[in-house]
């Protein structure tokens, strides 16, 4: 095999079906906010124990990994040094579920490059560019690293929170509305710790007062676009 196909077939250990999610960051270059981004979401998904695949790309191209990105995240424990910086042409959009845009450039992905855009969570970040302001002493690397660990948080336990409730619940809603009863939606329930939901979703409703319109939790169970 040669050395290319070996660093593919090592990129794509990092995403793919064997992960529930797959995110991909994006930036112009991919030199130094999505390789952050990047880093940090291996890292974070790693101490959390949480099935995340992740890559990272340029729209316009690849061009090679700051060494002030590669200094910041040195910093704080994460080794960057052997990133590659990739272009967005070389990737299957398909492959990933999340898309996030790190530089605010979102309007650059129309025409054929649109599908990006069109997966199932798409985000602009808009952070500001390090190379472009720091003043020398790497303190825009080490403020914009930062907001990325943020960010990258939120966006851990808003995944965790659409595998372990939100598909639950709405493949117990799939399951009532095919009429495969509750047996079926108690199993499902079960299995990702829902069983208190669903309990509550056989219990006769009781009449709901004027000043409180809010759905009730079978309500949710049944249609998961309902709001509490």
């Amino acid at each position: 095999m040669a050395a290319t196909d070996l660093d593919t077939a090592a990129a794509q250990q990092l995403y793919g079906s064997k992960y529930t999610h797959n995110v991909m960051f994006l930036c112009n270059h991919n030199s130094c906010r999505s390789q952050m981004a990047d880093a940090w979401l291996r890292t974070i998904a790693a101490q959390r124990e949480m099935e995340v695949g992740v890559a990272s790309a340029g729209i316009v191209g690849g061009t090679a990994v700051k060494e002030g990105a590669i200094t910041v995240m040195g910093e704080v424990g994460v080794d960057i040094s052997g990133y590659t910086s990739d272009a967005m042409a070389d990737f299957d959009h398909e492959r990933f579920d999340a898309v996030i845009s790190c530089c605010g450039c979102g309007d650059k992905l129309n025409d054929e490059k649109a599908v990006w855009k069109a997966r199932a969570l798409f985000e602009d970040w808009n952070l500001d560019d390090p190379p472009a302001i720091d003043p020398g002493d790497l303190s825009e690397f080490r403020r914009v690293r930062d907001e990325i660990k943020v960010k990258v948080e939120e966006l851990l336990d808003f995944l965790a929170e659409e595998t372990h409730i939100v598909r639950p619940i709405r493949e117990t809603h799939r399951m009532l509305k095919l009429g495969l009863g509750l047996k079926f939606a108690r199993a499902v329930a079960c299995e990702h710790d829902l069983t208190e939901a669903l309990a509550r979703a056989e219990e006769p409703s009781e009449p709901a007062h004027a000043s409180d319109q809010r759905p009730t939790h079978a309500e949710l169970l049944v249609n998961p676009q309902a709001q509490l």
